[in-house]
């Protein structure tokens, strides 16, 4: 991997990774990234918010899954299913 980083201005930052950008093989980002490392380029990878924005192609917004709703079984209903004496 190739990384530099301007410490004066984090949004001339570049990198370039030997293969890709995605480690599994058969996705389309496996392999995308072996021309430039060959010719010995670099992509911009901007640290800012705005730095982002300004390069950005897509953008995918992750969020938390509901909590799932739990059942609580009793001790004792849990002992008689397993057969096991449980004093409480």
């Amino acid at each position: 991997m190739r990384f530099i980083a301007s410490l004066a201005d984090p949004d001339r930052t570049f990198i370039v990774a030997p293969m890709g950008q995605s480690g599994q093989p058969g996705d389309r980002h496996y392999d995308d990234m072996i021309a430039l490392w060959i010719r010995g380029g670099l992509l911009p990878l901007p640290l800012t918010p705005a730095g982002v924005q300004a390069v950005a192609r897509k953008r995918l917004t992750l969020a938390a899954a509901p909590p799932a709703t739990a059942t609580r079984t009793s001790t004792a209903e849990t002992s008689r299913e397993s057969g096991q004496s449980v004093t409480e």
